[in-house]
Formats: structure tokens, sequence, C-alpha cells
């Protein structure tokens, strides 16, 4: 990709390592790596997935109070252990679960240690191609987020097939707008402005 098109776009490599706090060696041997971008996620409350949860909750009760609660604190974890560049999709789960909890304390928190750890914020398309109103993270978190002095933050489709990539990104523009964000990229884990 790069020779074909050398002079007319920039191609730069990037990974999304899912849980870092809990896999930390794994972690380091990666930013070992030449990456030019390292994403981190949660997709897991310990060894259990979100999916998972989510269809437990069809068959049997989940408190979702309790549940969203154990997702922010591993979320809280995850950017406390740092080294990361951007947190993805924060409120990842409520793609699967209709009704869901945003617990103030612990988003609060999250927003003061993305600023502390240098973290930026993902604003992730993919919900509103699956029919949401909101991105991840909702305008609720991205609010929090602004209130402790974050502006960071990068775009992503989460697109897992070429023909998603960029989608719905003007959705990404008005919150950038909104909340008065600054997008950035990075290249050899070198912050740069993408406006």
């Amino acid at each position: 990709a790069r020779e074909t098109w050398d002079g007319k776009v920039t191609i730069l490599k990037g990974i999304e390592f899912g849980e870092p706090h809990l896999y930390q060696q794994d972690f380091e041997n990666i930013l070992t790596m030449d990456f030019d971008f390292v994403l981190g996620s949660v997709h897991n409350i310990g060894t259990t997935g979100i999916f998972g949860m989510a269809q437990r909750k069809a068959e049997e009760k989940v408190d979702i109070t309790s549940f969203f609660e154990q997702y922010y604190r591993e979320v809280l974890k995850a950017v406390e252990f740092g080294g990361f560049d951007s947190l993805a999709h924060m409120d990842y789960p409520k793609r699967y679960f209709p009704e869901f909890y945003e617990p103030q304390d612990i988003l609060d928190e999250i927003g003061t240690a993305l600023v502390r750890q240098n973290i930026a914020l993902e604003l992730n398309s993919k919900p509103v191609g699956l029919g949401f109103s909101e991105l991840n993270p909702s305008n609720n978190i991205c609010s929090i987020y602004a209130k402790h002095g974050g502006v960071k933050v990068t775009p992503g489709s989460d697109a897992h097939q070429t023909k998603y990539i960029g989608e719905n990104f003007e959705s990404i523009s008005r919150v950038i707008d909104e909340f008065g964000f600054q997008p950035v990229g990075f290249s050899k884990r070198l912050e740069f402005s993408l406006v």
C-alpha cells in the first residue's frame, strides 16, 4: 500500500490491544514493535466478554447498574495502567444492552485519568451505522471528558471491513465542534494534529 500510494497518502500502522492492564507482558512486547498508533480497549470484565454478558441478559437477570459499574471500573484500571495512545469505544457495552447506566463518579475518575495519562479519547462512529443516535462514547461521557480538560480525540469507524472505513464521520465532526475537541493522529507514537 505504501508503494502504491507513495506521495498521495501516508499509510500508518496501528493496533488495538484489549485489557492491557491484564496482559502487561504481552502489551509491553507490543510496544517494542513498529506501530505508529496503539489503541487501548476493554471488551471484558475480567475473563467475561461483554457480548456473552448480553446473551446471558436475555436468559437471566443481570443487574444493569452493577454490570456497568464493573465495566467502567475495568476501563478505569486500563486507563490508569496507560501506555496506549487512545481509549477505544469507551461505552462499548451499550451496543449490546438496550438499557444502560452511566455511573457519574466512575466516569469522572476516567475523565481525570485520561487527561493525567495524556490518553486521547476515541470518537467511534460504529454505533451510528448500527442505528444508534450517538457515537461511542455518548455525549454525556464527552461532556465529562471535556469538563476534566480533555480535548484530544481520535476519530474511528471501527470498520472491520474496508467499505465501512470513515463511515458516519459527519457525526464525529459534529461532536468535535460541539465540545471543542482537537482531533489528533499518531506517527511513530508521536502525536500530530489532524486539522
